[in-house]
Parts: structure tokens; sequence; C-alpha cells
């Protein structure tokens, strides 16, 4: 059974039309859906708005009628998109997909929702009939006759179900579904009943395990604590007093003040969430992969029919690309801090790595636990506090889901983690508002190693019977090495798996563990970006400054994470198809990083194995295990695996025989990972499920087990040591130790010097007995002591690892235990930070300040008026310009001071769209002539409001959602909202926009009207932001292939946005085959770049070719504005005033000014034919004049100021 929101008829259309349809369908017991399509024998003989033209024409009309004649929806969409397309109709593409739900997907005992827009229900009733197609049946339903007009017939619906109502009225409540047809989950459905006080069927009560119910199944169990037959309630940690549930609770089972969707989140300036938040509620199971390049929020609860835990992940609401607001399950670990404006994680910060460099914090994890700090406006921040930015933005789509912010999560961590960073990830969630110690102070374990939790992940879903056992069973004990290889970190561990089939439980214990390595997706994609900067420069010049440098080499960075995702993509079909073969995938890498020099690379699968060889160590093999402290690097995939080999031999007292590897990491699924693995071991690894989703799943399975009282032992992942005299390492705890210790670790024979204040206390990770690399100095400490210490007075020391790996150390002079100190690991004090002896501060202390975040992080519900400003994505459309403008952004104007008045955002929106749906709608001459004017109206309103500037957002956001006549106007208004704004961010949303709109590549599959009117303004409104990274955008709109329509707008964009002796000789290559539009527009675009006013004008001696084609034009193109605009092109290039720059010798300009002095000489002889161009000669005079002046270095008149502004600004 499934459920569905349908709305039977259009809340924006006449009233009294509605109220037919919906009596109509109370009392016949139906509801409806579709287009209105009436044909006879594939002749269209309905409705009277179509086209003459198109009226009595054979078309897939009598078909789509009936939708069941189609086998698949992909056939019928193709129909529906011949006639949308013949019939020149404005049906979105949601059109098909709702009539073939409505039709095939819609079955007898379904249950139905009506609804009347977004704050009303009808009725609720029960499917008993499918869908059917009855024209005259519809028209009865509106209460309407034959024929039908123009007016009435788009709300004609012919397509219906029978429904048994069981409940209608007018109930008041808010929704988020939009559709017209709209399939929604049996939890949504109830909270439906539940907000309405009606009766629900009944369902499984979820209510948490206690020692009077059975124990759920879960399949991981620790080997080091077993479960108890029935284990007592966890009151270690906390329990959320949420409402019971007599239903299955879903991602929108209950949600405050009686809404249904979605709603915005407020955080309070120091970032903890200000909802209104609750315990962890035992329902619900919550973990995070904190990753370096994507965060991830799962979520599980049991199945009440299985009794089984089902883990899912969250959709993150963020910002993306244009200023929209959009869901993914993957939110990028990017923050972008804008100038005078809340940090904003996800997508559209990751867009800003290439426009704002500096003010994007990436790949943050790799400096946790570092005394890194970022510097944004005055301020400082740790990696702590970045971190909690992104935690913050998860825990507000956390509220979305549940209705309250958890606090009780587990967030995964690197296995090699060493304590600081462990520390720092824990500041982290407390910052973001996680709960991070118990009711009574003591530390709250809320830390999951990253290949551990993908080891519960695959084993919970190979319990559900998601993954076969022929991969592996454990039926018998298993060594598992599980390989994770994210963005920035490497993680592997060895475990032994087994499972006791009487007890249906699986036990993991942890083998060994590899020491910290940073090295991930980072890694490869800079090794290829470096290869392909190498073969790029020869093509820079010399003086390229710091700031575009790091721009070029972000552009390549980003060409090289897109080549690798291509190669992947390339392979993965092949192998669907059956026809893998290495040598022959490849990928074309084809980009403009700088100034129109066009980077063009055929990279092959290869040559790319061939370039991040050494990451891949080829040369090392299971032998080198025994060469482990002899090799010279630890830079490679290998050497972890080394590592862990030779940890788990020392335990086992034999070389581990290893039965599977496990791989996770998004990495993970690049071809010569796996190819590099399979020749390592000697079979192929695993690859199982989603790689990006497994930790953060997997986290859910341990998060449920703490809280059945399952206590999960971790083992340390390398050897912790300490540094005495003559550079030695003394070790402190041991690779393999189980957490946490069980009691502290005695530290003796240390001894100082004499008349030492202070004791120095440097903590290695690593196996070696000095200080040489591998092993890494993780932390240092220095203790002050209220008094000079004795020569050779020994220092009694106690370490204490607790079971989230973090490290504590006690200690005092042997002589005097009561001047004892405690060294607490605090990731955010610089290592020569130093408590002082006898103050015993506590067990974990912290001198991070509270952020200084002056507003929340932007963690916006879809809609709203708390909804962040609008953002844009990775992934652009061919054709679209990256965002890195390598030659410098002209100083922009401040905005534009407004005049209007202060205008309702979302209620001009909304007439806005419905008026673009109106105009589509009909085929009457007066009406679309009366819904226009409207439209220009509100467009002249909207830029003259206030907050004009406020539209920006909305505007870009609902372009993929209006019609091409909408989009066409939206473009026009959001060129005028262009001169409105100072935000560089807002142009280049605008700008990026544009370009999607305008991709040269789908011009010839757009049809004729679209090209003038879409495409057209979206080339106007590049030209207004004014941005020079649409140059070579722009040139590709300028070839021969470009329709007419769009070249000459294009080239007068160039003229706008470009300033490049680059751009001027592509626009000589269009005089050759360009009409005389295109002439007219070149001619004013080499004079707006050509001019000597600019601060860094082009060198005059590039332009002496512009020259002499302006004069040969004066001299016999017979068009007068090509004349115009080549005496105005004239003037600027060859100005002499004070104010030119680099200006034409005057020698130089005797030729010019004998081409100009005719027609500033010109004087009528009385003829017929002279009078009829008086006017455009009268213009050619005055505008002759300006540039004469201008040539000879006389200052304008007032009059010739005004003309010369006057072009220029056109």
């Amino acid at each position: 059974m499934k459920h569905w929101v349908i709305a039977p008829m259009e809340s924006t259309i006449p009233d009294n039309l509605f109220q037919n349809a919906w009596q109509y369908d109370k009392q016949h017991g139906t509801i409806a859906a579709g287009w209105p399509v009436h044909t006879q024998h594939g002749t269209i003989i309905s409705p009277a708005g179509v086209p003459p033209a198109v009226r009595g024409q054979v078309s897939p009309a009598e078909q789509l009628a009936h939708v069941d004649s189609y086998e698949t929806f992909e056939d019928f969409q193709a129909h529906f998109d011949d006639f949308n397309e013949e019939c020149q109709l404005d049906w979105g593409p949601r059109a098909a997909k709702i009539v073939w739900e409505f039709h095939r997907e819609i079955q007898i005992g379904d249950k139905v929702i009506a609804r009347h827009g977004l704050s009303k229900i009808l009725g609720i009733g029960t499917v008993t009939k499918t869908a059917y197609y009855d024209w005259t049946q519809a028209i009865t339903r509106l209460g309407i006759s034959l024929p039908v007009d123009d007016a009435d017939y788009f709300h004609v619906r012919p397509r219906f179900i029978e429904v048994s109502w069981e409940h209608t009225g007018e109930f008041p409540i808010k929704l988020a579904w939009r559709r017209s047809v709209q399939e929604i989950t049996s939890e949504q459905f109830h909270d439906v009943l539940a907000k309405l006080n009606l009766e629900a069927a009944p369902a499984p009560e979820l209510t948490p395990p206690t020692p009077e119910t059975s124990q759920p199944h879960s399949p991981v169990t620790e080997s080091a604590a077993p479960v108890p037959t029935k284990p007592s309630q966890d009151t270690s940690r906390p329990r959320m007093q949420a409402p019971t549930f007599s239903r299955p609770m879903g991602p929108r089972a209950i949600l405050p003040q009686g809404s249904l969707g979605t709603e915005p989140r407020t955080t309070s300036p120091t970032m903890a969430p200000s909802a209104p938040t609750a315990p962890a509620h035992p329902n619900y199971y919550i973990g995070i992969d904190l990753g370096t390049t994507n965060s991830v929020m799962g979520w599980g609860t049991l199945n009440p029919q299985t009794n089984k835990l089902e883990p899912k992940v969250v959709e993150i609401n963020m910002m993306i690309e244009r200023g929209g607001m959009g869901k993914k399950e993957l939110l990028p670990s990017c923050v972008y801090f804008k100038e005078s404006s809340p940090p904003i994680v996800g997508e559209y910060a990751k867009t800003m790595i290439g426009r704002q460099t500096s003010r994007v914090v990436k790949s943050v994890k790799s400096e946790m636990g570092t005394p890194k700090q970022y510097e944004f406006d005055d301020n400082t921040y740790s990696a702590s506090e970045i971190s909690s930015q992104i935690l913050t933005h998860l825990a507000a789509s956390a509220k979305t889901l549940f209705g309250f912010v958890p606090e009780d999560v587990v967030i995964t961590v690197p296995a090699s983690f060493d304590s600081d960073m462990r520390a720092a990830t824990v500041e982290a969630a407390r910052l973001a508002g996680f709960r991070t110690h118990e009711n009574d102070g003591s530390p709250l374990n809320i830390l999951l190693d990253e290949p551990r939790a993908a080891l519960y992940d695959f084993i919970n879903r190979q319990d559900k019977g998601e993954i076969p056992e022929t991969l592996i069973n454990f039926h018998a004990p298993k060594l598992v090495l599980v390989f994770d290889l994210g963005g920035g970190t490497l993680d592997v561990s060895l475990h032994r798996v087994s499972y006791e089939h009487h007890e249906f439980r699986l036990n993991i214990e942890d083998l060994a563990v590899s020491r910290y390595t940073q090295i991930g997706g980072d890694d490869f994609d800079q090794k290829l970006a470096d290869h392909f900067f190498d073969a790029y420069a020869n093509r820079l010049p010399n003086n390229l400054d710091e700031f575009q440098m790091n721009l070029l080499k972000s552009n390549f960075r980003e060409y090289a994470e897109q080549a690798k995702i291509d190669l992947s993509s390339e392979i993965e079909t092949s192998k669907l198809m059956g026809h893998f073969d290495a040598d022959t995938v490849e990928t074309m890498i084809m980009q403009t990083p700088f100034e129109n020099q066009v980077f063009q690379y055929d990279l092959t699968l290869s040559e790319y194995e061939d370039i991040v060889e050494p990451l891949l160590a080829n040369q090392l093999t299971l032998d080198s295990v025994s060469q482990l402290d002899t090799l010279p690097a630890c830079d490679n995939i290998i050497y972890p695996i080394l590592d862990v080999l030779r940890k788990g031999e020392r335990k086992l007292g034999t070389m581990p025989q290893v039965d599977a590897v496990l791989l996770n990491g998004g990495m993970t699924k690049l071809h010569p990972i796996q190819k590099r693995l399979e020749k390592f071991f000697g079979f192929a690894p695993i690859t199982a499920g989603d790689a990006d989703k497994a930790v953060a799943r997997g986290a859910v399975v341990y998060h449920y087990d703490l809280h059945r009282g399952i206590k999960p032992a971790r083992i340390l992942n390398d050897t912790i040591g300490i540094e005495i005299a003559g550079g030695r390492v003394k070790p402190l705890v041991e690779a393999g130790t189980i957490l946490p210790l069980s009691e502290p670790q005695p530290i003796e024979g240390l001894q100082v010097s004499d008349g030492a204040p202070s004791l120095r206390l440097p903590f290695y990770l690593g196996s070696r007995q000095d200080t040489k690399p591998p092993n890494r100095r993780i932390l240092e400490r220095n203790v002050r002591f209220r008094r000079p210490l004795l020569k050779n007075e020994p220092i009694y020391l106690q370490v204490q690892v607790d079971e989230r790996g973090i490290m504590n150390v006690e200690g005092w002079p042997r002589a005097n235990p009561n001047e004892r100190f405690a060294v607490s690991v605090d990731s955010t004090r610089a290592a020569g930070a130093a408590p002082e002896a006898g103050s015993r501060p506590a067990a974990e202390t912290s001198n991070v300040q509270q952020p200084r975040f002056n507003a929340p992080t932007h963690s916006p519900a879809p809609s709203g008026p708390a909804s962040a400003p609008p953002p844009a994505p990775a992934s652009r459309p061919s054709g679209a310009v990256s965002p890195r403008p390598m030659s410098s952004v002209p100083s922009f104007r401040p905005a534009a001071p407004s005049e209007g008045t202060t205008l309702d955002v979302q209620y001009e929106i909304a007439e806005m769209k419905k008026n673009f749906s109106y105009y589509m709608r009909t085929y009457q001459i007066n009406r679309k002539k009366t819904i226009m004017d409207q439209v220009i109206r509100q467009r002249q309103k909207i830029s003259h409001a206030t907050n004009a500037e406020e539209f920006i957002g909305p505007l870009l956001e609902n372009i993929p959602y209006v019609n091409n006549y909408g989009k066409a106007r939206v473009m026009v208004l959001l060129g005028d909202l262009a001169s409105k704004t100072s935000d560089i961010d807002r142009l280049y949303d605008i700008c990026d926009a544009a370009i999607a709109l305008s991709n040269p590549d789908e011009l010839g599959h757009k049809h004729p009207q679209v090209i003038k009117t879409v495409v057209r303004y979206a080339v106007e409104a590049i030209g207004k932001t004014g941005l020079p990274i649409a140059e070579s955008h722009l040139i590709n709109l300028i070839t021969r292939e470009t329709p007419i329509a769009v070249r000459p707008n294009a080239v007068y964009s160039i003229g706008k946005c470009c300033h490049s002796v680059n751009a001027v000789e592509h626009l000589k290559q269009l005089i050759e085959y360009g009409v005389a539009a295109d002439r007219i527009a070149i001619n004013w675009a080499f004079g707006k770049m050509g001019s000597r006013e600019h601060e860094q004008p082009l060198p005059i001696g590039q332009l002496e070719s512009v020259i002499h084609i302006l004069m040969e034009q004066l001299r016999s193109d017979a068009h007068k504005d090509v004349k115009r605009n080549g005496i105005y092109a004239l003037g600027e290039i060859c100005d002499r005033r004070d104010c030119a720059n680099d200006a034409i010798a005057v020698e130089k300009t005797a030729e010019v000014i004998a081409v100009l002095e005719p027609y500033h000489l010109f004087r009528t002889d009385g003829s017929l034919t002279e009078l009829a161009n008086l006017q455009q000669e009268r213009m050619l005079k005055r505008f002759a004049g300006v540039s004469l002046n201008m040539i000879r270095g006389v200052r304008l008149s007032a009059e010739q100021e005004t003309s010369l502004l006057t072009i220029r600004n056109e």
C-alpha cells in the first residue's frame, strides 16, 4: 500500500472552478490529474488554444491519452516531449512523471490525501479503482460546456481514479508537498492523521529495549564486552524524554508548531543550536562521519517488523550553486567566511574555493589537534571551531528531520588519530552543542574509529541480507583488513571476526591499527594537477602575481579531480557493458584556465597510473614487512598496510594471513587503488556498498550498541612514548594495548638537571627507540614547578588513555607527592603552555574561547524568512565558467541607491511565477499583452525597490522551475539587479546562471524562440555583471555556428566584460563573416575595450590594425550604425586628451582625422535623398565632432561629454 497527496485542481485557478471540481469529486468519489489532450483518430480537436497550424495534424496525442499503451516511462516521456514541442506548449518536465505515476503506480487500496494549496486538506480516502481517461467527465467536473474556451481549457483534467472518501472537510495544516501528485511515506501519512486528530490504523509501537522485553538482535558485538542476556538500562548515557509514538516513526514524524515539512533553524551566537533540544531519544541512533572532503550524518531506528536496526542517511539542507537551496546526502566539508556575514558550510563554500580562495577553509580535518589558526576579519579560529561549524550545520538538518536537535551522537575519526586530534574532535562536538560528558562530569564516549565503523556497516548489512555471504562468511573466524582511503587520510586496521552461530552473535577483535597517514584523494589530485600545470606552464606570462598563480593552481586541481572522476566513470561504464580494456580507457580535458589559452589534454588510464605511481608504491610487496624500519618514506598507500601486518605479527606471533580486504572511503572506488591492492594481496578486495556513506551508517550501529549497554574495546594504534636524554624515546603505552587502560601506567627513571624550574614533556607516536621518522612528535607540554628541582631528583609519571583514545598524564617529584601536576590534552594550547605544579587542573581543561561568530551558520530550511542567502554547486553545466577570475576583477561600483519601496520578496516572486504560467497558457493576443504589461511593471517595481538585492537569490533559485518565458524575464531582471549590487558573490552567481542558460554546445538543440529570448537575455545579463571570467564563454558564442540572434549580444557583452588583446583578435575574425548587426556591435566593443581612459589600457601598438579596419569601414560600409560606432571607436582608441594613457603618437592621427572630418563637415544640399537621411547624418556629425576633439586632445564640452557617456553605456 502506498500513500499519495493529490491536488484536485491548481490552487491558482478561479475559485468557482476549484469548488466545482472538488464538489464533483466528493459526490462521485473521484479525483483527477493530467493535462487536457482530447483527440479523435490522432487528430487534435481540442483545445481551441492550440495554434491553428497544429490542429488537424497527426500527433502523438492519441497515445498520450492512453498511458497504458507504453511499456516504460522512458517511452512515454519521449512521446510527451515530442507533443510538447510540436504544440509549442510549456508543460514542464514534471508533467509526464505526474501523469505516469497517476496512471501506472496508484493502485487499489492506496491511501489518498486531497489538498488545497499548502495550507488546507480537503479529504482523505482509499483508492477503489485505478486510473482511466474520460474527457466528457472532465468537462462535467468543471461545470462548463463544450466547446471549451482558452480560459477554461487548461484546467481540464481528464484522467480519473475513484476514491472512497473517509474524511472530508477543510482542515487547516501546513504542508510541504508541492507536486500535483506526490507519493509520501506511511509515517508522513499517519502524521497528517495525528495532526488532524483523525483515526489511524494501529501500528506497532516503537519503544526502547528494557529488561522486561525481549532483547532485539544486533549482529555486532565486541568480544571484549559480551552482551548480557538481559542488559540493564544503561543509565550512564542520557535518554531523551520525547513523546511515545503509536505508529512507526519516520523522517518527518513529529514537527513542532503543527508544520509538516521543514522549518528554519536558528543558532545562538556561540554556535550551539538554540532550537529546543532534548537528550538523546532511545528510538533514534545517530552517527556522523566528519570527513576531510565530505561529511555525512546517519540515523537509524529498529524496524518493528524485523526487530533489526535500519540505518539511513540524512539529506542535508545546504546552499548550492547560483543562490539556490538543495538537499544532498554528502555535505562538502568546506566553510566559507564571507566578509561581514556568517560562515557558510557545504557546496556553495566549495564553489568559492576558486573565487575567494583565501576565505574558504577545506580539509580542516587534516589540521585537527594542531596549533594552526585561521584568521578572518580580525578574528582567529582553531580547527575545532571550524569543524564545529560543519557539525552545527549537520545538527540543523537533524532538526528538520526529527523536530529537535539531538544531543547524543557518535562521531567517527580516523583510527590513527592521536590524542590531540581526538580531543580536538570532542571539542568541536561540544561547540556544536552535542553532549561530550556524562551528568557526573565524566567523559562521554562519542568517538568511533572509521575502519571499525565500516566493518559495523558491512556486518549489519550482511545480517539483513543486503550483502551475500558468498563474498565472505564468518561462520569460521576470519582476519579482515579494512582499507579506508578518504580525501585526506588513510586508515588500515586488522580485525579478527567470528560468528557464534548458536547465539547469533558476531565478535570483533581489534588486532592492529596503522599509524597516522595523511594521504588521501587530495594527494592523488595534486599529483595530476602538478602534471597538468607543468604541461601548460610554457603558455603563461612571467609576471603572474601570487593571487593569479594560486587561482590558476586551484583551477588545475579542479581539472585533476574531474579527470579522475571521468576516468572512473568510463571504467564503470565499460565494465557494465562487458568490454573493459584498461588500454582503451581515456578522458579528454578541455578548459581555458587563463586568458583564452586553451588547455587540452588526453589522459589515458595507464598514464594516470604512471603519474600517481609514487603513491601506489608498486615496488613494495608482502616481503617488505621485514624491512619496514629501513624504508625511506611512508608517503604511499602500502606503507600503512605493512605497518599493520607487522603489528599483527607481533601480537599473533606469526604473519597474519588476511582472509578479506574490505574497502571504504570514496577514493577506494578508483580502479588503480583496487588494482594495486589486488596485486599486493593476490585476491580482489571487497567493494560492497557505498563507500561514501558506510562509515556514517556503521556509526549508527555502534551508537545503538552503546545504548544497549555494550562497551566496545578499542586498541591503541601506535606506541606512545616520551623523549628522554640523548634523543631516545621511552615507550609509555605499547601499540595494540586495549583501551581504556585498566589502571594508570607508572613511568620511572625520569630525572631533571639541578635547579630546573620546569619539566619538558615531548610525546611521540611510533615504535622506534629514537625521534627519527616514522616516529612523530604528537605534542609537547612544559610543566612549571613551584620550586626549582634538585639535581637528579626523580620524577614519577603515570599515563592514562581513555576509551576515546585521549591521553592524560599525571606526575610528581618522587620525594614530594603533594607537588602533583596533571597534563591533559588541550588541542588549542601551544606546545609551550605550562600548567603550574600543584594546581591539579581538571582532567580535561580547555582554553578554547567561545566562537566569535556574529550569526549562526547558514543551515536554512527550504523556505521561510529565516532561510539563508542562497548559494551556488560543484558540478557545472557544460560551457559554464568556473569561479576563477584570472584577470583582475574591475573595481566594482557601490550599490546603486534604490528609490522605491520595500517589497515582500516571497509575494512578488509568487505573483511573478503566476504571470509566467498564465502567459504560456493563453493564446489570446490581448490577454498575452495584458500579462506582459504586468510583468514589465513588476520588473520596474522590483528594480527600484529599496530591497532590490534581496530578490537576486530567490530569482536564481527559481530559474529551473519556471517556463521559458519566465526564464527570459528573470534574466532581464537579474541583469537590472546586477547594477544594483556591490556584492561580488552575487555577480558571480548571476553570471554562472546566465552562462548555464547560454551554453554554446546546446544552441543547436534549442527552439529558435528560446534562442531569441532566453539565450539572448542571458548573454546580455553576463555583460551587465562586467566579470572578465566570462571571456572564454562569450568568445565561444561568436562563431560562425552561433545564431545571428545571439551573436551581436555576445559581442556587446565582450565589450563590457573583456579587456584583452585576445578578445580583440576574435572580434577581428568575426568581421570576416559577420553581418551588419555583428559589425555594429564589434565597432562599439572596439571602442569600449580600446579606451585610453582604462587605468591599464590595451597597448596602442596592438590596436593599429583595428584603427585601419575602422577607417576602411568608414570609407566603404554604407550602414549608418556601423559608421556611428566606428567613429566612436576611433575617438576612444586615438584619444589624446590629458586623461588618456598610452596615447597614440600625434603623427599617426593625421589619417584618422582626414577620414573623420568629412562627417563633421557634412552639409545638406536640400535634395529629397539628403533630407531623408538628415537625422542620421546629423547623428554622425555630432559623434565625429566628439571623436575629433578627443583625437586632437581638446577638452569636450558638457554636451559632448553627455554624448560620449551615452554611447559608452549602451
